[in-house]
């Protein structure tokens, strides 16, 4: 990474947070600035979770996610939704033991 101390020191922070609970945090800026790679590197140093959720159906994002989700958990198969409040269900499950990024 090159001239992005600031951000990455505030991304860990934030991910670091000791705080219990789920948090939000919101990610924005111009385009082509490096935000998805920030947020990539965030979620393998951290052992965190990144989704990203390209223009797609809701249901192709839907199996995209369950496969993702499947993959991480070292499940046989990909999981199945049909809805996105059980996806946010196993997101925050994801952060039962300990804190996990979670980056869609």
């Amino acid at each position: 990474m090159f001239a992005r101390e600031f951000e990455w020191d505030a991304l860990t922070r934030f991910a670091t947070d000791p705080a219990g609970g789920a948090t939000l945090g919101v990610v924005s800026g111009r385009r082509r600035q490096g935000k998805t790679f920030l947020l990539r590197a965030l979620c393998e140093a951290a052992g965190g979770f990144f989704f990203g959720a390209d223009e797609a159906t809701d249901g192709e994002s839907l199996r995209r996610v369950g496969a993702a989700l499947a993959d991480r958990l070292g499940a046989p198969a990909p999981l199945a939704f049909d809805d996105w409040y059980p996806v946010f269900d196993a997101l925050l499950a994801l952060g039962s033991d300990r804190a996990v990024p979670v980056v869609i």
